[in-house]
C-alpha cells in the first residue's frame, strides 16, 4: 500500500476533523446522493471499528460513507458507517458471529449485490429522455481497455494506478439496448472513488472513506493491502420499512490464482443458491426473490453460477415476474433484473440469447431469457464499457465486473444542467482547474455565470504529493 495514502486515511482525530471541515467548506452547498456498498471479506477495512458505532466492519454489512447524508466527499475520509447489519438488517443468520473477524478469513456472511428495487428501468432511449447511466465497479484483477476518457477503467486498473476496485465508474452516453459486443467500445468514467484522495496522475474526485491501492497479487495475501467495492446502490439507500435486495457468495472457483473457491455465504445463511436473488423486508427472514434458474442461471447444475452484480427496478406486483418482451420492465409489465455473474461461473462461454449468441463474459450486464431454460441475454457488453474480454481482447482472464446500479439522470450535478459532474469534467465541458473531480464554478469563490465578481479562488487541501 502507498505510504502516504495509509497515512492520510489514519490521521489522528482531531487533525482529521479540521481538514474534513476545511475539505466541507470547499464544496458547501454541493449535493449528492447517499451512496452504500459493500466490501468484500479480504478488504483491508475489514474489522475495522465503523465510525459513529465503533463495530467492526464486515463484508455481510451495507456501508455508507461517514459524511453528511452518506454521499461520497473529497478526502481524507472517516472509516464507513453501517447502514444495514447484516444480521438484524438482511437476516444473515452468520452476521452476528462475524462482528470482529479479521480481514483476508472468510466467515460465511459476504454480501456481492445490492439494490434496493428502485433503481431505473434501464432503456437509454427515447427523444428528449433523462440519459439512463450505468454505474458498477471492478475487482482488483480488471485491468480496462485503453479507450474514453480519464480517469477509467484502464488508468485505474491493475496495470494503472490499481485503485478500480475501490473505484465506481459511470458509462459514458450508451445508445438504444442491446449494447451488443458488435458495437465496440464507448467506455466509462471514474466518478466516485475510494479514499477520495488524489491518485498517482494527481487527479481527485468523491470519495467512500475505503483504503486505497489494491495491488493484483497472486496467490493473494489472506488479506488484501486496499479495499474492493462489493456491491453498490450511488443514488440512495434503504427507506424505512423498504425492501433489501442482495445476493450471496458461492463455492465457484474463480480461476484467478489457481481457482480460489468463494465463502459459500449463500448455503450456510439458508441453503441458498449464490446465484439466486434475495429479498428482505424489516420483520420477516431474508427469501428467494428470483431464483437462479429463473434467470437463466445454473443451466448446468444447481450452484455453478455466482451472481455478483445487481440492479433492480420492481414493478410493483409481489415477487418477481419475468418480461415478456425484450427489455420490457415497469409498471404493468415485468421486473427488471440486470445482473453480471462472477469469473469462474458455468455460464462464462455460453452463447447470450441475443446478440448472435455472442459468448457471455463475466463483464456483461445481462438480464432473464425471455422462456425458462435459455440462457441469459446481454443488455450492455463489458466492450461498451471498457473492459477486457475473451471474445473480442483474447485475454485469457476477461475483466470482471461486480457491483452495479442503473440510474435516469445525474446522481452528482452541482451546477444543476442535468449532466453528471464527472463526466463533464472528464469531457472537459467544464473546467477543473484543481483536478478534484468538482467542475470549477462550483466550488466557493467561484463567479456564478452572468454576475459580477472576481475571478474563482479554490480551497485546495494537500496532504501528499
Amino acid at each position: 500500500m502507498n505510504p502516504a495514502r495509509e497515512r492520510t486515511h489514519r490521521l489522528p482525530a482531531a487533525l482529521r476533523a479540521s481538514l474534513l471541515a476545511a475539505s466541507g467548506l470547499a464544496l458547501a452547498g454541493l449535493a449528492g446522493a447517499q451512496t452504500t456498498f459493500s466490501v468484500d471479506f479480504r478488504s483491508a477495512s475489514v474489522g475495522q471499528p465503523a465510525i459513529g458505532s465503533g463495530v467492526p466492519l464486515t463484508e455481510g454489512q451495507i456501508l455508507r460513507p461517514a459524511t453528511g447524508g452518506g454521499a461520497p466527499r473529497l478526502g481524507p475520509l472517516a472509516t464507513p458507517v453501517i447502514a444495514i447489519q447484516a444480521g438484524a438488517g438482511l437476516g444473515l443468520v452468520q452476521g452476528p458471529g462475524c462482528v470482529g473477524h479479521a480481514a483476508g478469513t472468510p466467515c460465511g456472511v459476504e454480501v456481492d449485490a445490492l439494490s434496493y428495487g428502485v433503481d431505473a428501468p434501464f432503456m437509454n432511449q427515447g427523444a428528449g429522455a433523462a440519459p439512463d447511466h450505468l454505474w458498477f465497479s471492478v475487482d482488483k484483477w480488471a485491468a480496462g481497455a485503453s479507450v474514453g476518457k480519464e480517469p477509467n477503467p484502464f488508468t485505474e486498473g491493475a496495470f494503472g494506478n490499481q485503485e478500480a476496485s475501490a473505484d465506481v465508474f459511470v458509462s459514458l452516453a450508451l445508445p438504444a439496448l442491446p449494447v451488443c459486443p458488435q458495437l465496440g467500445a464507448i467506455g466509462a468514467v471514474a466518478a466516485i472513488d475510494g479514499d477520495g484522495l488524489p491518485n498517482a496522475d494527481g487527479v481527485a474526485y468523491p470519495g467512500l472513506g475505503l483504503l486505497e491501492t489494491n495491488p493484483p497479487v497472486c496467490p493473494p495475501p489472506a488479506a488484501d493491502a486496499g479495499d474492493n467495492v462489493d456491491a453498490v446502490d450511488v443514488d440512495g439507500g434503504a427507506q424505512p420499512g423498504g425492501r433489501v435486495f442482495f445476493s450471496l457468495d458461492g463455492l465457484v472457483l474463480d480461476p484467478r490464482c489457481g481457482g480460489l473457491p468463494g465463502t459459500d455465504s449463500a448455503a450456510l445463511n439458508g441453503a441458498f443458491e449464490p446465484g439466486d436473488v434475495l429479498t428482505k423486508v424489516p420483520g420477516t427472514p431474508a427469501q428467494v426473490y428470483a431464483s437462479a434458474a429463473a434467470l437463466g442461471l445454473d443451466l448446468m447444475g444447481a450452484g455453478t453460477d455466482d451472481l455478483d452484480a445487481l440492479a433492480i427496478h420492481e414493478n410493483g406486483t409481489p415477487g418477481y415476474q419475468r418480461p415478456d418482451a425484450p427489455f420490457g420492465w415497469g409498471p404493468g409489465q415485468g421486473d427488471m433484473v440486470l445482473f453480471s455473474v462472477r469469473s469462474g461461473s458455468a455460464l462464462v462461454g455460453l452463447p447470450a440469447g441475443n446478440c448472435g449468441g455472442a459468448p457471455i463474459e463475466p463483464g456483461d450486464v445481462l438480464t432473464a431469457p425471455l422462456v425458462a431454460g435459455g440462457t441469459p441475454w446481454i443488455v450492455v457488453s463489458a466492450e461498451a464499457l471498457g473492459l477486457l474480454t475473451h471474445r473480442t481482447d483474447g485475454v485469457l482472464e476477461p475483466d470482471d465486473l461486480d457491483a452495479l446500479d442503473a440510474v435516469r439522470g445525474a446522481v452528482r450535478d452541482c451546477n444543476g444542467n442535468g449532466v453528471e459532474d464527472a463526466l463533464e469534467v472528464a469531457e472537459a465541458r467544464r473546467p477543473d482547474a484543481n483536478r478534484n473531480g468538482v467542475p470549477d464554478e462550483c466550488e466557493i469563490g467561484a463567479r456564478a455565470p452572468g454576475t459580477r465578481g472576481g475571478a474563482p479562488r479554490h480551497v485546495t487541501i494537500r496532504l501528499f504529493r
